[in-house]
């Protein structure tokens, strides 16, 4: 059964640090505060090309950990393309700081090999930095497995690096639109939960005395096994809870959230908010295409171009125009 690739996408801006109400920053701004000379004036691709070898410097020549030092990742293979404004590139990362042992799959009595703690194993994964310089909202993607991600860790190394530069990242993540309908389409609904933060006192007591100094108390009314396409499940969810709920605090609509559970053809999963109008963020996966030939791991070539063509859509949702920088 081959590996499934997936693609981890967010939308971020870059605020200056220690300044209150800080405005969001031109990604030019960023590049001439941190890689540009006192009284020089760099062109665009030199600034792309210190950005890259920064990035790369950062590690110190040496894997990156997580907090918890139970995984790392590094990079040295770093593309710069300044007229598409992005840094492109190979990750290769996994698993540290615990013995593994390796067997041969048709022989699990004889170890074939042992894997220290302070050794990695190691998956490639293609990641994409969109900054353009006119603008203030880029675009991070990084590619992983169905069994394997190294998103939060390089996220949190990009905060870290980003700090060191005097900048906090935000990030968000983001969807195409037209991934998103089609998962609904090809989906069903097979769950609907009606949920409640923070019942009040008398709520918690009706429900059971043992209740009553539980303030944080949450309450959920979950409706599963159902079967129901999205468009009719639209006309369901217009109509508040008809049972009386009133002793779970469930009897007024703006008291609760009401989440819908969609489950594509294909088993995978994904929640919606009605308060959040129903918009659903699934997990993107990858055509096998993009792989190499005979291979799990995605082509680098390949790759790339498929994502170009994401970051094209992704640039038109949120409304960017590009200008001419030089």
């Amino acid at each position: 059964m081959p590996h499934t690739l997936k693609l981890d996408l967010y939308t971020f801006s870059l605020k200056r640090r220690n300044i209150q109400d800080a405005d969001n920053v031109t990604f030019e701004e960023f590049f001439r505060r941190s890689f540009q000379e006192e009284d020089e004036q760099a062109v665009k691709n030199d600034l792309y090309n210190r950005f890259a070898a920064d990035y790369v410097n950062f590690f110190g020549a040496r894997f990156a950990l997580n907090n918890d030092g139970t995984k790392g990742f590094y990079t040295r293979q770093v593309h710069g393309s300044h007229q598409r404004n992005y840094l492109d590139g190979i990750i290769k990362g996994g698993l540290t700081g615990i013995e593994q042992e390796i067997y041969l799959q048709e022989n699990p009595e004889v170890t074939d090999d042992i894997i220290s703690e302070n050794q990695l194993t190691t998956l490639p994964y293609y990641y994409k930095i969109w900054t353009p310089f006119d603008g203030t909202v880029g675009v991070f993607m990084i590619q992983g497995y169905t069994e394997a991600s190294l998103t939060t860790m390089v996220l949190s190394h990009l905060r870290s690096f980003f700090a060191s530069k005097d900048y906090t990242l935000f990030n968000y993540r983001h969807i195409p639109e037209n991934y998103k309908q089609n998962f609904k389409n090809q989906s069903i609904v097979t769950a609907i939960t009606y949920q409640r933060q923070g019942l009040g006192g008398d709520a918690r007591n009706n429900l059971n005395p043992i209740f009553v100094d539980q303030e944080g108390i949450k309450v959920e009314v979950k409706i599963s096994n159902l079967n129901l396409s999205p468009d009719r499940f639209q006309r369901i969810f217009q109509r508040p809870i008809q049972a009386n709920l009133n002793d779970l605090g469930l009897s007024e609509e703006d008291e609760y959230e009401t989440i819908a559970t969609y489950r594509d053809r294909d088993g995978h999963r994904s929640s919606a908010k009605v308060s959040n109008n129903l918009d659903i963020l699934p997990t993107f996966f990858l055509p096998n295409e993009l792989k190499e030939e005979g291979s799990e791991f995605p082509s680098m070539n390949t790759i790339r171009n498929h994502t170009n063509d994401i970051l094209e859509t992704v640039k038109r949702e949120i409304g960017y125009t590009p200008e001419d920088v030089e």
